[in-house]
Order: structure tokens, then C-alpha cells, then sequence
């Protein structure tokens, strides 16, 4: 059809067969289409991108047809697909970005071919970050525009939205530009070279040589240090190389790293492992405590172990998991491997490391919430596989529980905490500091003062107390004069970006940064070097080639970011500001989006909820096919005091469409329906969202997921809240049935969960206000009287009557209630360990008669775990020490893998009776003794985190102790020397 151009022709031609059929005569047309001979010259060259307009499968073609290509082609058609991820999964990878589609995708609803003025304007929101990863690396790179004429928008529009100032020179293949033309681009900083595409492939083969091609090979990969593990000589694969080039880092003693001065890395200035080849970091226990448990006491199976460095921002974790990796690569001789940042980790290259060595791999990774699936898919191939891995993570705990759901409940994870600073460390720190000359306002104290500084005035958290103590002043008032310090304004305009990003632990892409702010990375170095050195670092990407900023810490960053945004319309314009910069097909920027909208933080954070809204539809409308924006825009409204729940409702179902199987947005659904219950004043509403609620959890698979555990409890104890209100002796029986139920029911299930989860807070704070509702209301008290005077069959009424009267310190009302259960029934197990906790509280207790109850509290064969234990502590109390101790190893062997597996905090009935203890401790590590001791068969375990003094004893010492109880009987806690 002559006089209409491509678009035109192929709206009418689907107006008139539909798009279907139009699509697949497209595809049909270009299937066979074989590369030429310019094509097949792609391949042999690197490149940082390529990006086209045309749907065929040429260069495609050409990569699989050239067997020496030198980078995997990665086609890109949407803005969805996660670019890091699809990138690590090829060798050498280089982004093919498909700006108007593939007739691979031609029925892709979102993202078909753009063949029609109607394409464009509909369905280019969904290629909208495609574009813009063009438009970023023009900030950069020179830009070959090959097959276009000199009138395309595409070229136009790069050239003239970016002036020959902002950009390197562009090129553009074009044979029959005039002279008047190449004069035009020139002004515009574009080079115009008039060859065809394939006599200018021809010219590009032969000006740049082969060998000048191939990327340069690091020294390490030649001198191969890995091969020292290695038991064969077989040769290591491409693929293995690659990981150990541009994934992680094998740890050793000649580790090539970049000097760090001490003064920058005690401000929080970390350079990479010179801090550690240099020791100028702390020996902290808890690495003592990591080697011994996952390397020395490494057992000979091949079962994969994952092992949690946990603790909050600024206490030294990465630190402390360096000096893990150093230690146990150097001084205990194993295979240990640092995922690099933007590495990927690869199960293949680690299933062939495994092989060639036949070693166990520990693979250590910071941060390892950025990381969770990936981590896992690595532990569940190495189990399948009976492959010898041991992963080493650390993250904040927050962060653990909010993105790392994957690792908890799959793989067992062993969590170690890392406290606050001892006395010992601190000492040592001080020793460091001085030798280094970065004492500060310490320098002119004594040693009592600065010990006194550290742990008293600094409150012992590493990062804060470095700065509060060295220079005298709150760590975010220092951190907000060196930001207002900063000149000129556009390096601190800089320097906010950075940090209002970075905030949330994720490196940020100089692309992001360039789209945001026009300072493009060799602006940066050229221009705010000097004034950010020492507040800014930048790593470059091993596989998308990006470079990326860091503040000196997160929580720096955090603080900057406060300082700068005190109001909620400043925090809000900064953060939409960003929002619209990031791309979220970028494993980076989508943790910086997902991390900067947590409705929790976010609602604490602005005091008007439409400061909240307004960032959440920049973000929806930033990336529309993200349904974790609609989730935590729920929970800020569930949670932000002028939030509207009738708002989360919404978003949580607007999350729920877009993410049907997601368990988190599935709990956000239950607990948006759980409070719409608690808030409203009709009962019909309260029974229907509560009903909804429990059919939202039940679909939480597994079922005995923490949260879904959690609403569950608070589910009940509302109702149990709600009814003790209503009840009284002159409620029907029906209503005093239903409420005894409901407190029955709210029993048992918060037993079971803080048995699961002994110092969880969650679960204490709900049991906490069960208790509060029950106690406070005498009306209730008096409807469970009257439904006991009723004759209940069992128990239940009287043991919750007896709990509510002990909590109210009647204790001798809730022994008399019981010995009447127990008369009617002298065989019920429950009451008869519930009559023994009473008469433990009482202020003589009868140990006799308490012995005696529990011994009847459970039977043979019975799951009456509970009572088993509390009686083998009555043992242990009594002095009957091998009794306490086979029956303590009875519930050790028989209970579930989860019972009492913790050392709770809060002291059992006949642990709060018990006295002094002692004995010597015959072992010590930097986070638990054992003790030997005449009051028990078995040396006693001692965790350090009950006791004050831990620096204060050694192996030998005559010491005195307290008791507590775990599953496998008694714990020491509060350890001191005699």
C-alpha cells in the first residue's frame, strides 16, 4: 500500500484480522531469516549493550551460530525481567534490549511486537525502563547506531534530549549522508561514517585485532590458587573459572586487597579485607563461638548447614563474618569462598568445585537478605545433590524476618547473635585505636574513662560508640555536620541520593543516580571525588558493568538522610524523587523500592497518612507490575494512625491479584481482616472478617509459619478480649460455654507457640494481654465461677479459673479449685500439673505433695511433654540427679525437634525456688562453659549471654551459679567466681 508507512499498514491489517493473526504472519515472515556475514562479526566483539528495534531473531542467530562468540547474548523484551539474575546465568553475558518487542513474544498481552501507532502509545509503559537503560548508558558510552536513518526518533531523541556536553561522541552508520548532514552532526557531537552496515563490520574486524577483544585476564586466574584444594589434576571448567573471577572470592593468606587506613575504617570507611590482613579489627566471641560450632565441630556427613550471623546496624557484622572467613581459610586450612557484591551464586561451578576437591565448601554471604532465594536454591541442590556445603550469612535481624522467610523455615538456619561490645573487646579496641592514633578525645583520659565511655556513655553498640566516644558528640550529630559540611551543593545533593538509598544496605547504580541527578560517573570522578572521598565508594558490577555507590555505612546513610529530611514533605518529594529514578529489573533497585516502602517503618516515619499515599502511587505508578507496593501500602495504612483499613483492604487485595500465592501478602490479607474485626461495632462484620482472616491463614503453607502462628494467637485472644467484656454470672449458659472455649482454645495454641518460640516477643506480648483481658474484668472471673459451679465435665474451666486467681495472687483460691477438679477426677494429668505450679508459688511450698502430683501428671507413652520436664526439675531441685537426668534425656529423645530448644529468660516455677550452685568450670569458649558440678550427673551448660562477668573466670575456677532449664536439663546462668 504506497503512501502509508509500516504502523499504518499494520493498524488496518488487525483492525480487519485481529492481532493474533497479524502477529504470527510476522513471525512467520522472519523465522528463517539467516544472519549475513555482518551479523556473524557481532559476536566476535565485547560489548557493554546492544539495543534494537527490530522483532527478528538475527543477532540471536548469530550468537548460536558462532562458536567462538566472546559473551552470551541475554534478550531483554519488558521491564520486569530481572536483569542481574538473567545476566548471571550466562558466561560472559551482554543485555540485548528488544525496545519494540520479539516475535518470541508476539503473544505477550503486556509486551507484544510495537507494529502499530496503538502498540506505542498503549503498551510502551511496560518497556518504559528498557528505554531508559539506553538513555542511561549514553550518559557513558559511546553509542554505534547501525540500520537507521538520519530522520529516526530513536536517534533524535537520544541526541537531542542529551547535548554533546552530557555524552561521549555517538556514531551513526549511514552511506548516503550529504556533506551538509555530517556538518549537522557534528555540531551534535555524532560522527557520521558513511559505510553500510557490513563494510563497516568489515572495517571494525580488521582495525581492532583479536587478542585486543578479549578481556583482560586477572593474574589470580592464571596463578589458579584454588588448585591447592584440588585432589586430581583434571582441569577446571570455563564455567568454574568465570565464578571464581567474577562471583566470589576464594579466601588466602596472599589475598590481593587495597591498603585500608586504620583511621577511615574506625569511622566506619571499610575498603574491602585490608581491615582484616592488617588486624586492625576486634576479636569478637561470637567468631570464636561461628568457627567452632560450623567448622570445628563440623561432622563427616554431606548434609548442607546454614549458619546466621545476626545483630543490628553498625555492630560489626560484616567485620566479624570476615574475620570468620579469614580465619577459618588461614588457620584451619578449609575451602572458603566470599560471594563478591553483584556475584551470582552459581550451584554448578560449586557442584563442580565440590567435585574436584572433594572437600566441604563454606561459602560465606553478607547481607544474605539481598540474597535468600539464591541461597537457598544453592542449599537444596547441594542436598539433593549429598553435596558438602556450609553457608555463613549475616543480616539484621529485622531484615531476617522480614525477607528471609525462604531460609528459616527451609533449612534450619543456627542463629548466632552479636551482642554489644565486652568489657575484654573493648579493652582491645582501645589498645587498636591507640596504636593507631585514632583515640580522639580519648587520648587525654585515663584508662577507667575510656573503659567508662565505651560501656556506659556509648552504650557499647560498635559503630555509635566509636563516634561517641572519639569525638564527643551524638553519632547523628557528627553524621549531620559532615553532611551540611559538604560544598559544592551539588556533590551534597549527591552525596543524599546516595545515602537516601544506601540507607537500606543496597549499593546504588550510577545509572539510577545519572537518570536522577544528570551526574553521570565520570562527572562523579572528575568533579565530586574530592569533595565525597572518604564518604563515598564505588564498586563496579561484574556483570552488567555498572558502577555503583556506597555511603561509608548504612547506618550513616540512615542518619544523612534524617538529617537532610526532617519534614514529611521533604522526606516525600525525596522519596518519589528517587522512586521514579530506580529500575526495578535490577536485583538492587528493587531492594532499595521494596525496603524504602515497609509500611511499618514508612508509617512511623511522616505523621500525615496522604505524605504516605503520595509515595505509594509515585511507586505503583513507577513499577505497575510490582505487587509488594500494594502489600505494604496495606500495612501502612493498617498500622499509620490515620490510616484507613478500608484503603488496605484494598491494597492488600490489589497485591493479592497480582501475587496469588505470595504467603506474606496472603498474612497481610488475615491481618488487614483481623483489625477491620477488632475496630468494628458489629458483630455480624466481626465474625465475617474473622472468618475471613482464618480462611486467609489457613492457605499460609507451611501451616506452622510464625506469622500465620502469630494472627492465630491474636486472632483468639481479641474474641477472648471481646467476650470478657460481655460475660458475666448472668449470661446465658451458652455464652459462658462459648467463652470458656474460646479462653481454652486461646490457651493451648499460645502454650504451643511460645513453647515453639520461647523469648519471641510477639507471642509474650499477646499471652501478655490474654492475661490483662482475663484478670481485669471481674465479670469474666465471675461468668467462668458460675460455669464451673455448673459441673463441667473436665478440667478446662477449673484450671483457667485457678490460672486467673494465681495471676491475681490468690494462690490459695487456685489450689482449692483444682484439689475439688481433682476430687471429682483424681486421674486428670492436666490438673495435676497446673494444682503443682500453684503450689510451687506458694510462700512454703509442700515439695512432697508438688512431687507427687507431677508424678501423676503424665503417663506412658503420653505427648505430655511439658510435665514430663517440669517434673524432672522437681528432681533436679530434690537432689535426684540421675533421676532428673534420665528423664530430662526421655524428653530430649522423645519431643519434638522444636520443644524447649532454647534457654528461655523468663525463670520456670521451680527454677525461681532454686538457690546457689557450684562448681569449676572444666571448659570455656568465648560464648559458653561448661561446668562440672555435685548437683548433676552431667557437665552444665553455660550460654555467656546470662552472665555479666563472662571475662572474669577460666577453665579451673571455682565459681557460683544459677539455674535455668532447657531441653536437655539444667542450664548455669549468671556464672561468677567464688
Amino acid at each position: 500500500m504506497s503512501g502509508y508507512d509500516l504502523m499504518s499498514v499494520a493498524e488496518m491489517a488487525m483492525q480487519t484480522s485481529g492481532n493474533s493473526a497479524v502477529f504470527e504472519h510476522i513471525r512467520t515472515l522472519m523465522k528463517d531469516i539467516e544472519p549475513t556475514a555482518a551479523h556473524l562479526l557481532i559476536p566476535r566483539f565485547r560489548w557493554r549493550m546492544i539495543a534494537g528495534t527490530n522483532y527478528d531473531l538475527l543477532v540471536e542467530s548469530a550468537y548460536s551460530k558462532t562458536l567462538d562468540r566472546l559473551q552470551s547474548v541475554v534478550p531483554f523484551v519488558k521491564d520486569s525481567e530481572p536483569v542481574e539474575e538473567r545476566l548471571q546465568a550466562a558466561a560472559n553475558p551482554v543485555q540485548y534490549i528488544k525496545l519494540h518487542g520479539s516475535i518470541d513474544d508476539i503473544h505477550d498481552e503486556k509486551t507484544p511486537p510495537i507494529l502499530s501507532h496503538e502498540h506505542y502509545d498503549r503498551y510502551s509503559v511496560n518497556r518504559t525502563r528498557l528505554f531508559n537503560r539506553v538513555r542511561d548508558a549514553a550518559h557513558e558510552l559511546p553509542i554505534i547506531f547501525c540500520g537507521y536513518s538520519l530522520s529516526d526518533p530513536h536517534i533524535r531523541s537520544l541526541i537531542y534530549k542529551l547535548g554533546p556536553g552530557q555524552r561521549p561522541t555517538f556514531y551513526l552508520v549511514a552511506p548516503k549522508a550529504t556533506d551538509v548532514e555530517n556538518q549537522f552532526w557534528a555540531t551534535k557531537n555524532v560522527t557520521v561514517v558513511p559505510l553500510t552496515f557490513g563494510k563497516f563490520m568489515e572495517a571494525l574486524d580488521s582495525a581492532i585485532p583479536p587478542l585486543m577483544r578479549a578481556p583482560a585476564v586477572r593474574s589470580e586466574t592464571v596463578e589458579r590458587p584454588i588448585r591447592k584444594h584440588f585432589r586430581t589434576d583434571a582441569q577446571e571448567s570455563d564455567r568454574l573459572n568465570h565464578a571464581l573471577s567474577n562471583d566470589v572470592t576464594l579466601v588466602r593468606v596472599d589475598l590481593p586487597t587495597a591498603d585500608q587506613n586504620p583511621r577511615q575504617f574506625y569511622h566506619g570507611f571499610d575498603t574491602g579485607w585490608g581491615c582484616i590482613q592488617q588486624r586492625l579489627d576486634v576479636s569478637r566471641k561470637v567468631t570464636e563461638q561461628l568457627l567452632y560450632d560450623a567448622v570445628l565441630e563440623e561432622k563427616s556427613d554431606a548434609d548442607p548447614r546454614l549458619f546466621v550471623l545476626k545483630g543490628p546496624g553498625g555492630s560489626g557484622k560484616t567485620v566479624a563474618l570476615k574475620r570468620a572467613a579469614w580465619e577459618a581459610a588461614n588457620s584451619l586450612d578449609q575451602l572458603v569462598l566470599w560471594k563478591r557484591e553483584g556475584g551470582a551464586l552459581d550451584t554448578q561451578a560449586l557442584h563442580e568445585l565440590s567435585e574436584l576437591t572433594g572437600k566441604r565448601i563454606y561459602l560465606f554471604v553478607d547481607r544474605i537478605a539481598l540474597h535468600a532465594k539464591a541461597a537457598s536454591d544453592v542449599l537444596l541442590a547441594a542436598k539433593a545433590k549429598k553435596l558438602p556445603i556450609t553457608v555463613i550469612g549475616a543480616e539484621r535481624a529485622t531484615e531476617w524476618n522480614q525477607y528471609c522467610d525462604v531460609l528459616d523455615v527451609r533449612h534450619s538456619p543456627i542463629e548466632l547473635p552479636l551482642g554489644r561490645l565486652s568489657r575484654a573487646e573493648v579493652e582491645q579496641l582501645l589498645d587498636l585505636l591507640a596504636r593507631h592514633s585514632s583515640l580522639g578525645l580519648l587520648e587525654d583520659m585515663s584508662r577507667d574513662q575510656q573503659l567508662r565511655s565505651f560501656l556506659d556513655h556509648a552504650d557499647r553498640q560498635l559503630l555509635v560508640a566509636l563516634h561517641h566516644a572519639t569525638q564527643g558528640k551524638p553519632f547523628e550529630e557528627i553524621v549531620a555536620e559532615e553532611y551540611h559540611g559538604v560544598a559544592p551543593e551539588e556533590a551534597q545533593r549527591l552525596y543524599l541520593d546516595i545515602c537516601t538509598l544506601n540507607q537500606y544496605a543496597v549499593p546504588v547504580r550510577a545509572g539510577t543516580i545519572s537518570r536522577i541527578s544528570g551526574i553521570t560517573y565520570a562527572s562523579y570522578e572528575s568533579s565530586f571525588f574530592t569533595p565525597l572521598e572518604n564518604l563515598i565508594l564505588s564498586v563496579q558490577d561484574p556483570y552488567t558493568g555498572d558502577w555503583q555507590y556506597k555511603a561509608r555505612h548504612s547506618y550513616v546513610a540512615r542518619f544523612v538522610f534524617q538529617a537532610a529530611c526532617p519534614t514529611d514533605d521533604e522526606k516525600a518529594q525525596q522519596l518519589m524523587r528517587l522512586i521514579d529514578g530506580l529500575d526495578v529489573g535490577y536485583s538492587t533497585d528493587l531492594a532499595a523500592m521494596s525496603k524504602m516502602l515497609r509500611g511499618r517503618r514508612l508509617a512511623e516515619s511522616v505523621s500525615r497518612a496522604e505524605t504516605g499515599r503520595d509515595v505509594y502511587r509515585a511507586a505503583a505508578a513507577a513499577a505497575p507490575s510490582e505487587a509488594f507496593i500494594h502489600q505494604q501500602w496495606a500495612i501502612f495504612e493498617s498500622m499509620h494512625t490515620g490510616g484507613s483499613l478500608q484503603v488496605a483492604e484494598r491494597e492488600a487485595q490489589i497485591a493479592r491479584d497480582m501475587d496469588p500465592r505470595s504467603n506474606t501478602i496472603i498474612h497481610t490479607q488475615a491481618e488487614v481482616a483481623r483489625k477491620i474485626a477488632l475496630r468494628s461495632d458489629s458483630q455480624v462484620v466481626k465474625d465475617q472478617y474473622r472468618r475471613q482472616a482464618r480462611e486467609r491463614l489457613s492457605e499460609i503453607k507451611p501451616a506452622s509459619s510464625r506469622f500465620a502462628l502469630s494472627s492465630r494467637c491474636k486472632l483468639i485472644v481479641d474474641e477472648v478480649a471481646e467476650l470478657a467484656r460481655t460475660v458475666d454470672e448472668n449470661s446465658r449458659p451458652q455464652d459462658v460455654a462459648l467463652f470458656s472455649d474460646k479462653v481454652r482454645d486461646a490457651e493451648n495454641l499460645l502454650l504451643r507457640a511460645i513453647q515453639d518460640n520461647p523469648d519471641d516477643a510477639d507471642f509474650l506480648e499477646v499471652e501478655a494481654r490474654f492475661r490483662e483481658a482475663l484478670s481485669e474484668d471481674d465479670k469474666a472471673v465471675r461468668a467462668l465461677e458460675k460455669a464451673w459451679l455448673a459441673g463441667p465435665r473436665g478440667s478446662g474451666v477449673a484450671i483457667r479459673l485457678a490460672r486467673i486467681y494465681a495471676s491475681a495472687g490468690h494462690l490459695d483460691r487456685a489450689v482449692d479449685i483444682l484439689s475439688k477438679a481433682l476430687e471429682k477426677n483424681p486421674d486428670d494429668k492436666p490438673a495435676h500439673v497446673e494444682i503443682a505450679i500453684a503450689m510451687l508459688a506458694e510462700a512454703t511450698p509442700n515439695m512432697k505433695q508438688i512431687g507427687s502430683h507431677l508424678a501423676k501428671s503424665y503417663g506412658h507413652g503420653d505427648n505430655n511433654f511439658e510435665a514430663r520436664h517440669l517434673h524432672a526439675q522437681w528432681m533436679f531441685a530434690r537432689g535426684s540427679a540421675n533421676d532428673a537426668a534420665a528423664l530430662f534425656a526421655e524428653v530430649d529423645r522423645t519431643a519434638s525437634r522444636d520443644y524447649r530448644t532454647a534457654t528461655p529468660k523468663k525463670l520456670s516455677p521451680v527454677a525461681v525456688l532454686l538457690g546457689e550452685y557450684h562448681g569449676r568450670v572444666v571448659k570455656k569458649t568465648a560464648t559458653y562453659a561448661f561446668i562440672r558440678s555435685s548437683a548433676y550427673v552431667a557437665d552444665i551448660y553455660a550460654p555467656e549471654f546470662g552472665t555479666p562477668d563472662w571475662d572474669g573466670f577460666e577453665v579451673g575456677s571455682d565459681i557460683a551459679f544459677n539455674v535455668s532449664f532447657n531441653r536437655t536439663g539444667p542450664v548455669a546462668m549468671s556464672v561468677r567466681t567464688r
